[in-house]
């Protein structure tokens, strides 16, 4: 998706993906989580800690597998749209990732 990202849009763009060591311990640091609405919907939930949260982040969230990245006509019956590539799409959004 990155490379697609910086070919739309002529950027030099990088992906360094975290360990979930490095995720947990990076998140844990007070200040340094990202702003995820998955935080906010846990906050208010006794006994439920970011730690918690990342856990439950890390387990929900494999790296994307063949039923994410496969283009299949379930678009188009919904929408009656023609399904498009994520390199397409990157395409037609560039505008949204320039600086």
């Amino acid at each position: 998706m990155i490379r697609h990202l910086a070919e739309a849009t002529g950027r030099d763009l990088c992906f360094e993906e975290l360990t979930p060591g490095q995720t947990r311990q990076e998140w844990g640091t007070p200040g340094s989580r990202p702003n995820l609405s998955l935080f906010q919907a846990f906050k208010q939930i006794p006994g439920v800690g970011d730690a918690d949260v990342v856990d439950m982040y890390l387990k929900t969230t494999p790296t994307p597998n063949e039923y994410g990245t496969t283009v299949t006509d379930t678009v188009e019956q919904g929408t009656g749209r023609p399904p498009r590539t994520f390199a397409r799409w990157a395409v037609e959004h560039a505008r949204h990732f320039r600086p």
